[in-house]
This record gives C-alpha cells, sequence and structure tokens, in this order.
C-alpha cells in the first residue's frame, strides 16, 4: 500500500509541475515565436545537439524555422536576435538594462554580478567597464597586442609547414587543413597571453595531437584552457538551460555537472594563484624596470605609483 501510495503522491506532483509549467508558459507576456517545449527537457532538438556537441546546429535551426527573432522557453527566458540593427541598440552604450537574466545556474557558477558579459549588475558592469577599457585602449598593450599576434602567427606557420606543407605530405594527400580549429587555438593563445602574460600552449598541444613530432611545452598549462573551454562550451548552457533538478539527479547529466564545478574550482585556484604570483612580481621588480604589458598587470598597477613609472 505504502508503493502505491507513493507513485500516486509522484503522479501528482509531476501532473501539478507540467500543469504549472504550461500555465507560465502559455501566459508568459510578450511571446515570441518558438518551439513547443516540454517540461524538464526543454526541446528535443536542443538536447540532441547538446550531447552531440553542436549547439550551433539548434540555433540554425530556429533561424531557418523562425528567421530574425524568437525566442527559447526552458529554465530561463532567452530571447534570440538575429539582425545587425538589433544587436545595435540592445548593446549601445544608452542600454542599462539586462541583457541577460539571472537565474540559479549563473549563480552557482558564480557569474553574477562579475565581468561584463554576463553581469546584470550596472554599477559593477560600469566599473568593470572603465578598468577594461583603460587596460585595452592603452598604446603599451596595443604594441603587446600586435607583437603577440605576430609572433603566435609565426609559430602557427611552423606547425602548418611541418603538417601540411611537406613534398611526401602533399603528394600523399596525408593532411587535411581544419582552418576553424587552428583558428580557435590561435585565437586563444592570443587572448590568454594578452589577459595573463602567460602562454597556454593551445596550439602547440593541437600540433602534438596531429603529428609524430612533439613539442617541449608544459604540459599542465594545456590544463587551464580546456577547463576554460568546457564551461564556455558546456557549462554555461548546462546551468543556465537545465533545471537543477535534471543537473542533481540524473546520473549522466550529474556527472557532467560535476566536471564543470571541478574545472570551474581549478579556474578560480589558478587564476588567484596567478594574480598573487603578479604582484609578488611587481613588488619585487624595481621602479625603474619595465613590466608586462598584458591586461592582468596593468589592473593591478592601475591608480597605483607603479602606473606613473611603468
Amino acid at each position: 500500500m505504502m508503493i502505491e501510495d507513493f507513485v500516486l503522491l509522484l503522479i501528482t506532483m509531476l501532473m501539478t509541475y507540467v500543469t504549472y509549467y504550461y500555465y507560465k508558459y502559455f501566459t508568459r507576456v510578450n511571446p515570441l515565436p518558438c518551439l513547443f517545449p516540454f517540461p524538464l527537457i526543454n526541446y528535443f532538438p536542443y538536447v540532441y545537439w547538446w550531447f552531440n556537441g553542436d549547439i550551433n546546429s539548434f540555433f540554425n535551426y530556429c533561424y531557418e524555422k523562425y528567421s530574425d527573432i524568437y525566442e527559447i522557453y526552458g529554465n530561463i527566458r532567452s530571447i534570440v536576435l538575429c539582425r545587425r540593427e538589433y544587436l545595435d541598440d540592445f548593446l549601445s552604450k544608452n542600454t542599462p538594462g539586462k541583457r541577460f537574466r539571472n537565474c540559479q545556474g549563473t549563480e552557482e557558477l558564480g557569474l553574477q554580478g562579475k565581468g561584463l558579459s554576463l553581469n546584470n549588475d550596472y554599477k559593477s558592469w560600469t566599473f568593470n567597464h572603465h578598468f577594461f577599457n583603460q587596460a585595452i585602449l592603452s598604446p603599451k598593450f596595443t604594441n603587446e597586442a600586435i607583437d603577440q599576434t605576430n609572433k603566435l602567427f609565426n609559430e602557427l606557420e611552423s606547425y602548418w609547414s611541418n603538417l601540411f606543407l611537406k613534398k611526401e605530405i602533399i603528394k600523399e594527400h596525408k593532411n587535411k587543413l581544419n582552418y576553424s580549429e587552428w583558428s580557435y587555438h590561435y585565437t586563444n593563445d592570443i587572448i590568454i597571453k594578452l589577459l595573463t602574460g602567460k602562454r597556454s600552449y593551445s596550439m602547440a598541444a593541437y600540433f602534438d595531437a596531429l603529428s609524430d613530432e612533439k613539442t617541449d611545452y608544459p604540459k599542465d598549462s594545456v590544463k587551464l584552457f580546456l577547463a576554460f573551454r568546457k564551461l564556455v562550451t558546456v557549462g554555461y548552457a548546462l546551468f543556465a538551460v537545465v533545471p537543477s533538478f535534471i543537473r542533481y539527479n540524473f546520473p549522466f547529466v550529474r556527472k557532467i555537472t560535476d566536471e564543470v564545478l571541478q574545472d570551474l574550482d581549478y579556474i578560480n585556484q589558478t587564476l588567484d594563484a596567478m594574480i598573487k604570483s603578479r604582484r609578488q612580481e611587481i613588488e619585487h621588480t624595481p621602479l625603474n624596470e619595465p613590466l608586462s604589458h598584458d591586461m592582468l598587470t596593468s589592473m593591478i598597477i592601475k591608480n597605483t605609483i607603479r602606473e606613473i613609472f611603468d
């Protein structure tokens, strides 16, 4: 009898949740065209492409079906804009409104009120935006960006020469150039170098995966890149779209959730250690000696006596 009561209670809870879910869906304010959602999983196509690591196919499918503007209704309601003029207005400096809705998932990831792109706290966003602009608009930072772009592209050319431009490889058509993947690793190496002053060796790791020749690079440096990549490509979508009930109670999804949280802890610990190390380097560097011109250093010395001598 107890099992029957439990099953009845479970069915009642499920029916209540489904009823509430569709009540919220059909009574939402200013409804836009979208795929018909289902409780807990939201959209079958999204789940399919997400597990296959091809989220872009889902958005391409929605764009072909609904064109310029549509919404995604799930754990949070998202509006997707596909015209440049919409984005010009949305990203205008005169638009202080929220760009991303706060939700439990982004709070668990520690993203609320931090950074720029996902920050809904206007005072915090303004402060961060001011420091960010001062850092990247510095002439020394611009020169550093140009210099690192050239150096890393020369490194990229050397990898391509070894993989694709040797006579025997060209004759036998052994290797095919995946330009988008190489661009991804090249861009990542530039960003990490300009942000932190440290190398991520993303291109070197990708080269090692394709070639019999191996490069001599610190293997631990790639771990930070891989953690960032998983957080961006999997973590945010998982926590922003998938309800917490599924994230923590379905074994397969729970495993991915735990991996994302472990990667996030690793990223935070690594960045904290990097910031502390850079502060110590700056403190022990004489005022008459130049510092590196990465963004981390620029933000640490901002509004300090060190900025005057740099």
